[in-house]
């Protein structure tokens, strides 16, 4: 029953892709299945995380791809908080996906909605993936099953902003990933995910951190500089498929890997033994990391198109994340595996709210929508939330994923890393003050006159309100993320 429930939850996505193709014709037909499979998704990996709790993993074994590899998935902890993340925003995403698509008249809703399900397949197979070999499948997935909604447009800046992002995500994947895991078979004779990793004793320091770089900067959905440009150039696409990259499934898989790549292939304690020129392989993630998140927050105080801001925030957030894996203390492991789940609902309440003023006034920009939140309230109200969550302050639940790194930090000694939160956290906190600032205006742009929060693009705001609320509640109500994050860092060794 075990595997079936599992194979049931991956599988049930990749069906919906094919009955939104049959309904092409028939769109309310389309939407109506879509939006029962996906809350269906959510109900049944919230069974799994309350039935298996993420104590003991479940391996099922498909069949074999090459000697000693096969298609595996397990279930554990880890693989069940992104799993939980991506499959709750999914129903969500796809209500304001309704709205957004009938409000803006955009064509090819059905190739739209074919993909994104397509895109949740391939994250459900990433986080149950047992082996590098079928986390890389569905990681590949991911990017292919994007690509089409990138370029949903098919205008001039879509076409440049696909070419951009595939060849980033394709060509670092298969110039460095793929090699990257070709190595580690050659290594260790083996791929398959291990608590305490695969790779010790299997090669000299140097080699090590050499492999340990082309798998960090393999994984390019993690967005470590310099391979982040694909993510602001992506920012084109429409809001739903930039919530899809920023907080359903895209970044946090590129995350979610690389903690799979640091907790289960090389293991804490080979990461803290391994060194380069005098430095270990964690003081040299730890620098990268730090140069990210801080490089990522400068570079959006000079922007001035809403969504651009919120991509080079989240590009300091997901160094966030890898920094706190880096850190490889307890506390910080979980603080990093919570924030994928904080930050999504942060992230995604930012962009639906973005997404939800250009469909009541056409306003991309920050000096557009000076004055609006006089006229769309509860949008504005919801940015103000979402913007306290990505910040770090109380009452949003990223700042609890917030302390529990800055905790790991100074028990491991890694002072510095406190001193550069805190300057991440002041200029995040001064770009979207700036919007709200702007937003909260007694004077008004002509575009922000039309702006309403009524007919139809109520289905918009809905959504929005519910994650907004959700950013609340998970700060006062996080037992389940932490009791799951605090399973997986007990079933990883070395830290």
């Amino acid at each position: 029953m075990e595997n079936m429930l599992l194979l049931t939850v991956i599988l049930l996505p990749l069906l919906l892709t094919a009955c939104v193709i049959i309904l092409s014709r028939r769109p309310r037909a389309r939407n109506a299945i879509t939006l029962i499979v996906s809350i269906l998704v959510t109900l049944l990996v919230f069974f799994i995380c309350d039935r298996f709790g993420g104590s003991a993993a479940e391996r099922i074994s498909l069949f074999q791809l090459l000697p000693g590899i096969d298609l595996a998935f397990r279930i554990d902890s880890a693989g069940l908080l992104l799993a939980a993340v991506s499959s709750f925003l999914w129903p969500i995403t796809n209500i304001y996906s309704i709205g957004y698509l009938e409000e803006s008249g955009s064509a090819g809703s059905t190739r739209y909605f074919a993909c994104f399900s397509l895109s949740i397949f391939a994250t459900l197979g990433v986080a149950f993936a047992a082996n590098l070999v079928t986390l890389y499948i569905f990681y590949e997935l991911l990017s292919l099953a994007t690509f089409p909604l990138v370029g949903h447009r098919k205008h001039i800046d879509s076409q440049k902003a696909c070419r951009v992002y595939t060849g980033y995500l394709l060509g670092s994947s298969l110039l460095l990933l793929l090699p990257a895991i070709v190595l580690t078979y050659i290594f260790a004779g083996s791929v398959d995910f291990s608590p305490g990793g695969i790779l010790k004793g299997t090669a000299s320091g140097p080699v090590l951190v050499l492999l340990l770089l082309m798998f960090m900067f393999g994984v390019a959905k993690g967005a470590l500089m310099p391979l982040h440009v694909w993510l602001p150039s992506a920012m084109v696409a429409p809001t739903p498929v930039s919530a899809l990259l920023h907080a359903v499934a895209v970044v946090k898989v590129g995350v979610f890997s690389q903690f799979r790549i640091l907790s289960s292939i090389f293991g804490f304690t080979l990461l803290k033994s391994i060194s380069l020129a005098g430095f270990s392989g964690q003081q040299i993630l730890i620098v990268l990391t730090v140069i990210t998140m801080v490089a990522a927050d400068i570079l959006a105080l000079s922007q001035n198109v809403i969504k651009r801001i919120l991509a080079y925030s989240t590009i300091g957030q997901l160094a966030y994340i890898t920094l706190a894996f880096s850190v490889a203390a307890p506390y910080s492991v979980a603080a990093g595996l919570m924030h994928i789940a904080f930050h999504a609902f942060g992230k995604i309440t930012l962009f639906l709210c973005a997404g939800a003023i250009f469909i009541a006034c056409g306003a991309k920009q920050v000096n557009e929508i000076r004055g609006i939140a006089w006229k769309m309230p509860v949008t504005m109200s919801c940015f103000a939330v979402g913007a306290l969550s990505i910040v770090g302050l109380p009452p949003a639940s990223g700042f609890i994923s917030k302390w529990y790194l800055l905790l790991g930090a100074f028990s491991h000694g890694f002072h510095f890393v406190f001193y550069a939160v805190i300057i991440s956290t002041v200029l995040k906190a001064f770009y979207l003050l700036r919007i709200l600032v702007i937003a909260c205006s007694r004077e008004h742009t002509d575009c922000v006159e039309r702006a309403c929060e009524q007919g139809r693009i109520v289905l918009c705001v809905a959504p929005v309100a519910i994650t907004a609320i959700l950013v609340v509640v998970t700060f006062f109500f996080s037992e389940m993320f932490f009791e799951l994050a605090k399973l997986a860092v007990s079933q990883i060794q070395g830290l």
